[in-house]
């Protein structure tokens, strides 16, 4: 676990791989190892930077005031690419990283290469959101990363796409 500070608060980090580097922003309740069936593509051409957003694995869990908010997330991400003294990066999202994804692009619009957004959202009312995080992170205390994905596979049995091989 490689960890950073910045924006005042610690965020957990995971870098694989070479080359123009990529961000990969986990969905609400997540944490970078979402992305875990990812890394033996993308890795081979790009640098994959996958991190554990506010509230989620193994960064700072508090929010100011303790008020769920993309927002906050999104300043969190300006920091971190500064920290990690980058200029330029596409950004993949998904789901809630989808929404601080957008947020951050709209706000720091030179940062960005290239922007992908999969499943994402305006907006839900943040305590709603703080609410939903609550329940995700009791849950993935409770479990561990593997069982999560198993349940899910179970899910998704048919899907050939998520089939174990």
């Amino acid at each position: 676990m490689t960890v950073i500070k910045a924006n005042n608060i610690h965020i957990n980090y995971e870098i694989r791989g070479d080359g123009e580097p990529i961000l990969f922003l986990h969905g609400l309740g997540g944490s970078w190892k979402m992305w875990e069936p990812q890394i033996p593509f993308f890795s081979q051409k790009y640098k994959m930077i996958m991190i554990d957003m506010r509230g989620h694995g193994g960064s700072t869990k508090a929010f100011p005031n303790d008020r769920f908010d993309p927002r906050v997330m999104a300043e969190d991400i300006k920091f971190f690419l500064d920290a990690m003294g980058i200029i330029k990066i596409s950004i993949v999202g998904v789901s809630q990283g989808s929404v601080v994804a957008q947020l951050f692009a709209a706000k720091y619009s030179s940062y960005i290469n290239k922007l992908v957004l999969s499943n994402g959202y305006s907006e839900v009312p943040t305590k709603l959101s703080g609410f939903v995080l609550k329940i995700s992170t009791a849950i993935f205390k409770m479990l561990s990363y593997e069982t999560i994905i198993n349940a899910m596979l179970k899910v998704y049995k048919n899907d050939n796409y998520t089939k174990k091989s």
